[in-house]
């Protein structure tokens, strides 16, 4: 299993310029407020200009006491309400960049009630929320922003984000288009495009748009690791493995890379080369559960049963405390458990014959979760045996997991191009998760979830 690098989803922003984002999102609405006030019916004073314009500039130095410190001063002088309000909610974005949340929400609460008909404060505070993990409140507020005609591409992103947090892929990348119909640059959109796609099973989109980031950002490392796990699950290991090399290359201490880069080894047959990574990764990262349960996969391959037993409970137990795992994994988490039930009870590593004899009369019986239980225990012991990904392909789409029957059924196809069945098959199930267009009339940031998208 590989594990993407979705940090950003917590908009924690894009490594590259978190910084510089910070910046800006203090700034940016002291700017306008000056830019507007030829529109107000009290025009900006010289000394409110003054005040604004030395504000912009201790946030760009990152003189965080003197910019507050001004800000407090332009509030007593400053009258107009909207421009008030434009204050209030740059400090609260520094607030909420020191750590001050109860402060950043103080100030992004007075700016709401000061302006209320007026975008800018609502998808500040709605931001702001979902950087709080505070879903809730933060959907409210970017629904009104979006309603009072927003044209800030984050807020598009945040509301994209918090669509696909809620199981609705399709409402995420209309979000997303919009972001990006905003604002072409705005890398946190097409990166988050790229996860989706990849959610969706069309991974050409998903390595297009990664390929979009990596040119953005060719010295970082989250890129490469990301366009690896869509180059995986469409079957091309040899990309996948370079893509990681290259990450691991760029940030030796990218825990999550280096697990990746394990499997893409395992998978190729190099279960040393995958162990030794594992290591890399254990070190940075302890209790990951996706490198945790890769390296019960090696052991298991190599006949080693102790070892796989104490893999198995290590992975297990981190299992039990990641809910995304949880939720993401959940039939290959069964697979593991009945891997560890065996052990226990037989005292030995269950045979590759005992196996394929078990998943061959579930599928027979079409007991459709647990044939998957056991071609995935088949697909452990031999990622290149054809039958199991065949298989676990068709199952993954009778138990509604159709991204993952994309997944199988490419690496299949990689192995067996000339399959007009398998290909066929593939085809259908990406044309049935394909992001459809909104109803007339209907904003596309707001299109309901399609049933047929979800996994």
């Amino acid at each position: 299993m590989k594990q993407f690098d979705i940090s950003s989803r917590t908009f924690r922003a894009l490594l590259a310029f978190a910084a510089f984002a910070a910046i800006l999102a203090c700034s940016t609405p002291l700017r306008a407020a000056q830019a507007e006030s030829d529109q107000t019916d009290k025009p900006i004073t010289e000394t409110e200009t003054r005040l604004l314009r030395q504000i912009e500039e201790a946030v760009a130095a990152g003189n965080t006491d003197e910019a507050m410190l001004l800000m407090a001063k332009a509030l007593v002088y400053i009258e107009d309400p909207e421009r008030l309000a434009r204050v209030y909610v740059s400090r609260g974005h520094l607030n909420l960049r020191l750590g001050r949340n109860d402060d950043a929400l103080e100030d992004l609460d007075a700016a709401v009630r000061l302006a209320p008909d007026d975008p800018v404060p609502a998808e500040a505070r709605g931001i702001a929320y979902y950087q709080l993990k505070r879903p809730g409140l933060a959907i409210p507020d970017l629904d009104r922003a979006l309603a009072l005609g927003t044209t800030e591409p984050a807020a598009f992103t945040a509301r994209g984000n918090l669509y696909l947090d809620y199981g609705n892929p399709l409402g995420a990348l209309a979000a997303y288009d919009r972001a990006l119909d905003l604002d072409p640059t705005y890398t946190e959109a097409t990166f988050q495009r790229g996860y989706v796609y990849s959610r969706l099973g069309h991974f050409d989109l998903a390595v297009e748009a990664f390929n979009q980031v990596v040119a953005e950002f060719p010295e970082q490392a989250f890129p490469y690791n990301n366009r690896g796990i869509v180059h995986s699950q469409a079957g091309r290991e040899a990309e996948s493995l370079a893509d990681f090399e290259k990450a691991v290359e760029l940030d030796s201490n990218y825990a999550s890379a280096w697990s990746n880069l394990g499997y893409t080894e395992f998978l190729l047959g190099n279960v040393d080369a995958a162990l030794s990574a594992y290591d890399k990764s254990d070190d940075l990262e302890k209790d990951n559960p996706y490198c945790l349960c890769n390296r019960v996969e090696a052991f298991f391959r190599l006949g080693e049963k102790l070892k796989a037993r104490g893999a198995l409970k290590k992975c297990l137990k981190a299992a039990g405390q990641d809910p995304f795992f949880q939720r993401e994994e959940a039939y290959y988490i069964a697979a593991l458990e009945m891997l560890k039930e065996y052990i226990d009870k037989e005292n030995e590593l269950p045979s590759a014959e005992f196996i394929y004899d078990k998943a061959s009369e579930a599928w027979k019986a079409d007991k459709r979760k647990y044939a998957f239980t056991f071609y995935s225990l088949a697909y452990m012991l031999d990622p290149g045996d054809s039958v199991p990904l065949y298989r676990l392909g068709v199952l993954s789409e009778r138990l509604g997991r159709r991204s993952y029957a994309i997944t199988f059924l490419s690496r299949y196809l990689a192995k067996h191009p000339d399959d007009e069945y398998a290909e066929s098959a593939r085809d259908i199930l990406e044309s049935l998760v394909m992001p459809l267009p909104p109803p007339p009339g209907m904003d596309s940031a707001q299109a309901p979830m399609q049933e047929n998208a979800r996994r």
